[in-house]
């Protein structure tokens, strides 16, 4: 009977592998769409604009 925690049962580690920057008029590179976008500042906004009832 083999050890159902052997090695061999364990999965591949998954390797992340992103593309090489492509060459359009300069460098083009993946972003972070999140950088710079804050998405709870307008909707923080709202809310202080609400009247207590609103809220």
């Amino acid at each position: 009977m083999r050890d159902p925690r052997s090695a061999r049962d364990q999965p591949e580690p998954r390797v992340v592998r992103k593309e090489p920057p492509l060459r359009i008029e300069g460098d083009a590179d993946r972003y972070d769409r999140r950088q710079g976008n804050d998405d709870l500042t307008q909707a923080g906004r709202l809310f202080r604009l609400m009247t207590n009832e609103g809220q």
